[in-house]
């Protein structure tokens, strides 16, 4: 009898590939190394079944780059979650780093960045011809996944400030907000869920992404009238 096999995804969540790849910065710096070595740096004896998953596990979520000849190295994505310069360059990296594997961002754009119930993802999967045997792992890793997102995404009506030669600053309303020096914003930005980024830039706001939801558009608006606050009457 055939083995049934499931579509590729992640072995892991995002947290647990975000502590493989810190062992492996740890162990080669900015080196690229042989896969048997980085497989080593993250505690296995060699190219096994399991190191192998891992390894591809770092690749799906971006964290580790492939450089030619079998050689890998710490991805700039990597980089920016774990020695960010600021936690929207973090906020950012991680985002990316969720939807980067195939089939979670099918289910993410499935559900519309929501959280889908586990008998629907299992529905779903079935559909999508996975094996019964690994839908539950698919789930745990897109749910660790995502909540990890979660946990690093601001409220809708907080704004981060990156300051010319200053720390970050979370700003709750549109009057603190207003207080602030426009010659000192260097950047200014606030990201959904969705992907949907409003930029201000010094003298205009600008906007990238779409809007799908209802709760997108509120989303939009608080944040366009916190911005709003920063531009010429």
């Amino acid at each position: 009898m055939s083995r049934v096999r499931s579509p590729n995804y992640p072995s892991s969540g995002l947290p647990e590939a975000i502590e493989r790849i810190k062992k492996v910065h740890d162990a080669q710096q900015h080196l690229s190394e042989p896969r048997n070595v980085v497989a080593q740096h993250m505690g296995y004896g060699g190219l096994n079944g399991s190191a192998l998953k891992s390894l591809s596990s770092l690749l799906k979520f971006g964290l580790l780059s492939d450089v030619g000849n079998g050689d890998l190295k710490v991805s700039e994505r990597a980089l920016s979650i774990l020695f960010a310069e600021s936690s929207l360059e973090k906020s950012k990296a991680i985002y990316a780093a969720a939807i980067d594997p195939q089939r979670f961002s099918e289910i993410h754009d499935r559900w519309e960045g929501g959280n889908p119930s586990d008998e629907s993802l299992r529905n779903y999967l079935v559909r999508r011809q996975f094996s019964t045997k690994a839908i539950d792992s698919v789930i745990k890793n897109y749910r660790a996944t995502f909540e990890l997102v979660s946990q690093d995404i601001k409220p809708a009506n907080q704004v981060e400030v990156q300051a010319v030669g200053g720390e970050d600053e979370i700003f709750e309303n549109e009057e603190e907000l207003g207080e602030v020096n426009k010659g000192d914003i260097q950047t200014l930005e606030v990201s959904n869920s969705t992907g949907m980024k409003i930029s201000f830039l010094g003298t205009s706001i600008q906007l990238n992404g779409s809007i799908g939801t209802q709760k997108d558009v509120k989303k939009a608006v608080d944040a366009i009238s916190a911005l709003g606050a920063l531009l010429p009457e």
